[in-house]
């Protein structure tokens, strides 16, 4: 496996000590019961909901503990893909390396535009609280999880960059036999189900109050953090179908040439009253080989996995509506 080329690879996705990230975002959330012990509220954490504040612990766990088993299927994903690369070994390391680089400067801003906006949300929420342990507890792992979050998303878009920037190299492709582009799908939609179930996660676990549906905050959240996946899956998997797409336009005009070439040469000898000898078969031959062209995909991916993805980007809807008949019910 190549070096890491970005913070994110080498403290979260890709660290010396794989266990220690998760194991760290463990006690964080661990850290919630000593924080509720020391203000004296343990026996009432789970009755009163007081719980809720392990929401932000619980998903940057999740985010931890899905890193490294996301990027390890990124390298199983470029090993599938290098026999269709037709350059040498040191020039694929080095468009993966220079593809998937970072810069630090770029890592500490989305990491900071996202403890922003988690500040901004949780920041109206502090008022009225006496909980001398549990509301600094929930305000610094709210700013983490969002700071985390953004920084994940970021370092998800910009690895698109890596096999953008290997279709952009000399490839062997059959347009009858995309199975090695099928890891790229997978991978698509393996990353954008991993986003969806955070997603949905955090809608269970209830970070917002009971009045959440009403609030702008609320939808501007999880409608950007459902555009992701979607975005990820396609922007994965633009660059195979741009040029797969590419040299389906090209071959098919190379059999149109022919299919053309073949029919100005039968008229003639049609006109010279000669006979049409095998061109009749060669014409039907050149059509059925087009058709086989036009049916052929340009996107790694079937109808299974676009529905599979749609219905996943529902979930958080469907569960959030779900709570929110809940909660009407117990009022």
């Amino acid at each position: 496996m190549a070096l890491p080329t970005s913070r994110f690879q080498r403290y979260i996705s890709r660290p010396r000590r794989r266990w220690l990230p998760s194991f760290l975002g463990l006690l964080l959330l661990l850290a919630s019961l000593l924080a509720a012990y020391l203000d004296g509220v343990l026996n009432d954490f789970f009755a009163k909901g007081i719980w809720r504040v392990s929401l932000a612990p619980v998903l940057t766990l999740y985010i931890l503990v899905l890193a490294p088993i996301m990027d390890r299927m990124g390298a199983s994903v470029m090993r599938a893909f290098r026999p269709l690369v037709q350059i040498d070994d040191e020039e694929f390391e080095r468009v993966v390396r220079e593809g998937s680089r970072l810069k630090p400067v770029h890592e500490a801003i989305a990491f900071g535009v996202g403890a922003i906006f988690g500040l901004s949300l949780i920041v109206r929420s502090l008022s009225g609280q006496d909980f001398y342990w549990l509301m600094p507890y929930w305000f610094l792992t709210t700013i983490i999880m969002y700071g985390l979050l953004t920084w994940t998303i970021v370092a998800s878009v910009a690895d698109t960059r890596v096999m953008a920037a290997l279709h952009r190299q000399p490839l062997r492709i059959n347009l009858f036999d995309t199975s090695p582009f099928e890891a790229i799908g997978n991978q698509s939609l393996v990353t954008s189900l991993a986003f969806v179930g955070g997603i949905t996660l955090s809608v269970v676990l209830g970070g917002y109050g009971p009045d959440s549906l009403h609030l702008p905050e609320f939808w501007l959240t999880y409608g950007v953090l459902t555009a992701a996946p979607i975005l990820i899956f396609f922007l994965t998997m633009n660059p195979t179908h741009r040029v797969m797409a590419d040299a389906k336009a090209r071959e098919t005009e190379r059999v149109n040439a022919q299919i053309h070439r073949a029919c100005q040469t039968m008229l003639q000898r049609v006109e010279e009253g000669k006979g049409i000898g095998d061109f009749a078969q060669e014409i039907s031959a050149l059509a059925e080989y087009e058709h086989r062209l036009k049916q052929a995909k340009t996107w790694p991916y079937d109808t299974a996995k676009l529905s599979t993805l749609s219905i996943s980007v529902l979930a958080p809807v469907a569960t959030t509506i779900l709570r929110w008949f809940a909660e009407q019910l117990v009022k």
